[in-house]
């Protein structure tokens, strides 16, 4: 899989394709979108990823994305690790318009906190697969299983991170998690 942002989009738009090398609106390839709910990236963002059925031309929400807004303090200094939740729907016939009405219908995931070590900054145990750290670097965990590690990203090298995905999430809705993770930093964009 592979995601490229929208040429010319005022919001963070991102489409996720299976062909690396011809990512584009029209491709019969993109098998789903990642979109800024409110059109714009600040604080306290929503993301919402979509499947795309190229066939219908339908697309369903697959995964909502919140960020807890920072403090003023902590965006100044930097130092308060990301708070975000995720929903995404426990079966295919399910969609997150559901979650006023029937939140039963849906599984809603959190980061897990890290824990401050004795240098006083904030480490999560990636059982060895997280190389460098980084603010990016997160664990989403279910709310009635904390000990469920549901999806891990983090930071391997320079521009390069890792992926790990477990039920309930599928690989695309976990890679349209991590493109909100990569797109948001709690107040302004980072490319992505």
């Amino acid at each position: 899989m592979a995601a490229r942002r929208r040429k010319k989009s005022k919001t963070a738009n991102y489409f996720i394709c299976l062909d690396a090398d011809d990512i584009n609106k029209d491709n019969a390839n993109n098998i789903a979108k990642v979109r800024a709910k409110d059109g714009v990236v600040t604080a306290g963002s929503q993301y919402v990823t979509y499947n795309l059925d190229n066939n219908s031309q339908e697309k369903t929400q697959a995964a909502l994305i919140e960020f807890e807004p920072k403090k003023l303090y902590h965006r100044i200094t930097g130092q308060d690790p990301v708070r975000l939740s995720v929903c995404v729907p426990r079966d295919a016939h399910s969609h997150l318009e559901l979650l006023q009405h029937d939140p039963g219908s849906m599984h809603m995931m959190r980061n897990k906190e890290p824990m401050k070590n004795q240098s006083g900054t904030y480490t999560l145990d990636f059982g060895g697969r997280v190389t460098m750290c980084s603010v990016k670097n997160v664990q989403i965990i279910l709310e009635d299983n904390p000990d469920h590690i549901a999806l891990q990203f983090g930071k391997i090298a320079g521009d390069a991170f890792t992926m790990d995905v477990h039920y309930p999430l599928s690989p695309v809705q976990g890679f349209g998690i991590c493109l909100g993770v990569l797109d948001n930093n709690g107040h302004g964009r980072t490319k992505a």
